[in-house]
Protein backbone atom coordinates (compact mmCIF):
# COMPACT_ATOMS: atom_id res chain seq x y z
CA UNK A 1 0.00 0.00 0.00
CA UNK A 2 1.40 3.37 -1.00
CA UNK A 3 1.07 6.13 1.57
CA UNK A 4 1.83 9.72 0.75
CA UNK A 5 1.83 12.75 3.00
CA UNK A 6 0.81 14.76 -0.02
CA UNK A 7 -2.51 12.95 -0.31
CA UNK A 8 -3.08 11.94 3.32
CA UNK A 9 -2.70 15.13 5.34
CA UNK A 10 -3.71 15.05 8.97
CA UNK A 11 -4.48 18.75 9.04
CA UNK A 12 -8.01 20.01 9.36
CA UNK A 13 -9.69 21.93 6.55
CA UNK A 14 -10.37 24.65 9.10
CA UNK A 15 -8.41 27.89 8.97
CA UNK A 16 -8.88 28.51 12.70
CA UNK A 17 -5.52 28.17 14.46
CA UNK A 18 -6.98 26.59 17.60
CA UNK A 19 -8.85 23.99 15.53
CA UNK A 20 -5.71 23.17 13.54
CA UNK A 21 -3.70 22.70 16.73
CA UNK A 22 -6.40 20.55 18.34
CA UNK A 23 -6.73 18.37 15.23
CA UNK A 24 -2.96 17.89 14.98
CA UNK A 25 -2.74 17.10 18.69
CA UNK A 26 -5.60 14.59 18.51
CA UNK A 27 -4.18 12.89 15.42
CA UNK A 28 -0.80 12.52 17.08
CA UNK A 29 -2.00 11.34 20.48
CA UNK A 30 -4.57 8.95 18.98
CA UNK A 31 -2.25 7.43 16.37
CA UNK A 32 -2.43 3.66 16.81
CA UNK A 33 -1.43 0.76 14.60
CA UNK A 34 -4.42 -0.96 13.03
CA UNK A 35 -4.97 -4.69 13.48
CA UNK A 36 -3.99 -5.44 9.87
CA UNK A 37 -1.60 -2.55 9.34
CA UNK A 38 2.09 -3.19 8.77
CA UNK A 39 4.62 -1.54 11.02
CA UNK A 40 5.98 0.35 7.99
CA UNK A 41 2.60 1.92 7.22
CA UNK A 42 2.03 2.66 10.90
CA UNK A 43 5.38 4.43 11.14
CA UNK A 44 4.58 6.51 8.04
CA UNK A 45 1.26 7.60 9.56
CA UNK A 46 2.92 8.23 12.91
CA UNK A 47 5.66 10.34 11.29
CA UNK A 48 3.06 12.37 9.40
CA UNK A 49 0.98 12.94 12.56
CA UNK A 50 4.13 13.95 14.46
CA UNK A 51 5.19 16.32 11.68
CA UNK A 52 1.75 17.97 11.66
CA UNK A 53 1.83 18.28 15.45
CA UNK A 54 5.28 19.86 15.43
CA UNK A 55 4.21 22.23 12.64
CA UNK A 56 1.46 23.54 14.91
CA UNK A 57 3.54 23.57 18.08
CA UNK A 58 6.95 24.72 16.90
CA UNK A 59 7.71 26.20 20.31
CA UNK A 60 7.09 22.88 22.06
CA UNK A 61 9.80 20.37 21.43
CA UNK A 62 9.07 16.74 22.30
CA UNK A 63 11.91 14.73 23.77
CA UNK A 64 12.97 11.96 21.33
CA UNK A 65 12.57 9.38 24.13
CA UNK A 66 8.95 10.48 24.56
CA UNK A 67 8.30 10.23 20.83
CA UNK A 68 9.70 6.69 20.90
CA UNK A 69 7.38 5.76 23.76
CA UNK A 70 4.38 7.32 22.00
CA UNK A 71 5.13 5.10 19.00
CA UNK A 72 5.64 2.11 21.30
CA UNK A 73 2.28 2.51 23.04
CA UNK A 74 0.55 2.86 19.67
CA UNK A 75 1.69 -0.57 18.49
CA UNK A 76 -1.09 -3.10 17.94
CA UNK A 77 -1.69 -5.07 21.14
CA UNK A 78 -2.75 -8.16 19.19
CA UNK A 79 0.73 -8.61 17.77
CA UNK A 80 2.90 -6.67 20.19
CA UNK A 81 1.46 -7.34 23.67
CA UNK A 82 4.31 -9.68 24.64
CA UNK A 83 6.84 -7.28 23.15
CA UNK A 84 5.40 -4.38 25.12
CA UNK A 85 5.40 -6.32 28.38
CA UNK A 86 8.97 -7.53 27.78
CA UNK A 87 10.26 -4.04 27.01
CA UNK A 88 8.51 -2.35 29.94
CA UNK A 89 9.60 -5.08 32.36
CA UNK A 90 13.15 -4.95 31.00
CA UNK A 91 13.36 -1.16 31.31
CA UNK A 92 11.94 -1.33 34.83
CA UNK A 93 14.40 -4.05 35.85
CA UNK A 94 17.30 -2.29 34.16
CA UNK A 95 18.07 -5.23 31.89
CA UNK A 96 17.05 -3.31 28.76
CA UNK A 97 18.19 0.18 27.85
CA UNK A 98 15.26 2.36 26.87
CA UNK A 99 15.38 3.21 23.15
CA UNK A 100 16.66 6.77 22.76
CA UNK A 101 14.61 7.75 19.71
CA UNK A 102 11.90 6.71 17.29
CA UNK A 103 14.28 4.93 14.94
CA UNK A 104 15.68 2.72 17.71
CA UNK A 105 12.15 1.85 18.87
CA UNK A 106 11.03 1.11 15.32
CA UNK A 107 13.99 -1.20 14.70
CA UNK A 108 13.39 -3.01 17.99
CA UNK A 109 9.69 -3.52 17.22
CA UNK A 110 10.28 -4.46 13.57
CA UNK A 111 12.66 -7.23 14.62
CA UNK A 112 10.30 -8.59 17.26
CA UNK A 113 7.71 -10.28 15.06
CA UNK A 114 8.89 -13.55 13.71
CA UNK A 115 7.05 -15.53 11.11
CA UNK A 116 6.18 -19.04 12.10
CA UNK A 117 5.98 -21.86 9.65
CA UNK A 118 3.09 -24.27 9.39
CA UNK A 119 2.52 -26.58 12.31
CA UNK A 120 4.30 -29.91 11.84
CA UNK A 121 1.97 -32.69 10.81
CA UNK A 122 1.96 -36.32 11.86
CA UNK A 123 2.96 -35.68 15.46
CA UNK A 124 -0.41 -36.18 17.08
CA UNK A 125 -1.19 -39.36 18.94
CA UNK A 126 -4.48 -40.99 19.75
Amino acid sequence: MFYSTETHKVHSISKVAAVLRKTARNNYTNCKQGAYETIVTYQERFDDALRAYLDQYEELAIDPVDIAMDFFYGLDNGRYATFKATIINGITAGSITQPENLNEMYLLAAQWLKTTGPAPSGLAST
